[in-house]
């Protein structure tokens, strides 16, 4: 097996191999909504091809600022196999943090809440994707429109595995947030060194709980059960009701 790999490929293998599995699925008050593994797979490659037609090139950044979600793992696929980068941010910062943030990352594109797309005020050079928005001019463009549009477009990106894969930001407690570069090398090796100890089988089931914006839940609860062919189940609420 290479030590190397890019992570959008490694999701296409992943969605050969468990093409009608269930991949991701969220509970919202009692009723799952369910992806398999080749619509979440398909959902991811709509995002990158709506991101090639609005511009993005090879290196550009685009921050997903969202709660745990199906569609947070499409969008990160997406922004991959683009050739971008992303960029996520904790969506309970402040507007004032989270701009700090996207103006130091230089993000072209941002994918955000309908509840948040309502009320950040963002650069107008930034294009917006809301998620679980149903239209208009302050919400961006809903993202069920990018994953309900006819046809994939087949493109190369040029991304090798020592390139950007994310810009990981710290907490900024004591002082203003850093972003952390990773490649797609370094989570190819992060997630090879937990492969190798099978420590997760395809009838595990994740429930992802810590949020997807820091490296340790994005590796465990992302990552690592996509690519072994386990299924994450994320929570609309943690409430002890929805647990």
């Amino acid at each position: 097996m290479s030590d190397s790999f890019l992570l959008h490929e490694k999701l296409r293998e992943a969605a050969q191999a468990y093409s009608r599995k269930i991949a991701v699925e969220i509970n919202e008050h009692g009723t799952y909504r369910s992806y398999t593994y080749i619509q979440f797979y398909t959902a991811s490659r709509q995002v990158a091809s709506w991101l090639r037609v609005q511009g993005l090139k090879k290196g550009d950044r685009a921050a997903i600022i969202l709660e745990n979600c199906p569609e947070w793992g499409m969008i990160y696929f997406g922004i991959l196999a683009a050739g971008g980068v992303a960029v996520p941010i904790d969506h309970q910062l402040k507007e004032q943090e989270i701009r700090l943030i996207l103006d130091d990352a230089q993000a072209s594109f941002v994918f955000l809440s309908a509840r948040q797309a309502g009320v950040l005020q963002l650069d107008p050079s930034c294009k917006t994707v809301s998620v679980g928005a149903t239209g208009g001019a302050s919400s961006g463009v809903p993202f069920s429109e990018i994953t309900g549009a006819a046809g994939v477009e087949e493109f190369i990106s040029g991304t090798a595995p020592d390139d950007l894969a994310s810009i990981i930001y710290t907490s900024g407690t004591v002082a203003r947030p850093k972003g952390v570069m990773l490649s797609h090398a370094n989570f190819a090796a992060n997630y090879l060194s937990i492969e190798r100890m099978r420590m997760v089988l395809p009838d595990d089931v994740v429930l992802s709980v810590l949020p997807l914006h820091h490296a340790y839940p994005f590796m465990i609860n992302l990552l690592v059960p996509l690519f072994c062919g386990v299924k994450v189940v994320y929570l609309s609420e943690l409430k002890p009701e929805e647990l």
